[in-house]
C-alpha cells in the first residue's frame, strides 16, 4: 500500500493514502474533474519519488497497454519547472514563458509531445511549477 500527495496548480493539493498504484492512477484521472477542473502536475510518494503526471501516459497504464515499470520509468523526475522568459533550447527550438520542463539531476527536457527540448536547470531561467 502507497500514499502519496498529488500536486495540482496554484499548490492545491491532494493527499492520497494507504492505495495500490493502479487505485492511485485511477484516483488522479478521475479526481481531475472534481479538483477546479484542473489536471494534476505531479505525484510525490512518502519514498520521496516524484512521478510527473502524464495524462496520456497514466490513460495507457489503466488500460493495459503499458505496464507500471514503463510509467514510472518515463515520467519520473526530481522535480517540475517552468521557464520565466522565452528560451532557446540546447536543440534550437524557441520556447515560449511558462512552459513546463521535467528536472532529472541539473538536465531539464520540456514536457511537449510535438517538440523535443533540453536545457541546463538554473534559477535565473526557471522557477518551481507549483
Amino acid at each position: 500500500m502507497l500514499s502519496c500527495t498529488v500536486h495540482y496548480p496554484q499548490g492545491v493539493k491532494l493527499e492520497i493514502k494507504n492505495k495500490f498504484f493502479k487505485e492511485i492512477i485511477s484516483i488522479i484521472c478521475v479526481r481531475e474533474i472534481a479538483i477546479q477542473k484542473k489536471e494534476p502536475l505531479k505525484l510525490v510518494f512518502d519514498s520521496g519519488k516524484t512521478l510527473y503526471c502524464d495524462k496520456q501516459a497514466f490513460e495507457c497504464y489503466l488500460s493495459g497497454e503499458i505496464n507500471q515499470q514503463w510509467l514510472v520509468q518515463n515520467t519520473e523526475c526530481d522535480q517540475l519547472y517552468r521557464n520565466k522568459f522565452e528560451l532557446q533550447s540546447i536543440e534550437g527550438a524557441i520556447i515560449d514563458p511558462g512552459a513546463l520542463w521535467k528536472a532529472k539531476g541539473d538536465k531539464l527536457t520540456l514536457v511537449d509531445d510535438d517538440c523535443y527540448a533540453t536545457f541546463k536547470l538554473n534559477t535565473i531561467d526557471f522557477y518551481i511549477a507549483e
